[in-house]
């Protein structure tokens, strides 16, 4: 079997791919159309969860993301060791007292991914340790 000619296609965006195939007989095919998409670029990520300081109440952190060309797949956000839970409306919000380390993900359609990392401090009006908290 011979393919020929062969297609390379390396630059990002979307492809329009016309083939046919004729075998030894002499016999070929209908043109097929075929769309082809390539996504390098990793998303965009952007994450604010405020100034690390203590607060009276629940944190929210602000999560905005966006997948390029082949869109966004997933945005989740990981509050210490976690499991990842979907970012909705671009709002993470915590609510755990105490100090949290939270990694944020994005996916894009392609697989490409990033991370960016956040931190936030909950008091909730509890006492630590035997001290009362600092309510902001």
């Amino acid at each position: 079997m011979t393919t020929a000619p062969a297609v390379s296609i390396a630059q990002e965006g979307s492809y329009k791919l016309y083939t046919r195939v004729l075998d030894n007989a002499g016999n070929v095919s209908d043109w097929r159309e075929d769309t082809v998409a390539i996504d390098k670029t990793a998303p965009t990520l952007a994450a604010d969860c405020g100034a690390p300081t203590w607060r009276k109440g629940a944190a929210t952190c602000t999560v905005t993301a966006s997948g390029g060309i082949s869109g966004l797949a997933a945005l989740t956000g990981a509050r210490g060791g976690e499991g990842a839970v979907n970012v909705s409306g671009g709002v993470y919000t915590v609510e755990a007292e105490g100090s949290s380390s939270i990694v944020f993900r994005a996916v894009d359609g392609a697989g490409n991914e990033v991370t960016a990392a956040g931190g936030v401090v909950c008091a909730l009006g509890f006492t630590l340790l035997g001290v009362p908290s600092p309510l902001v």
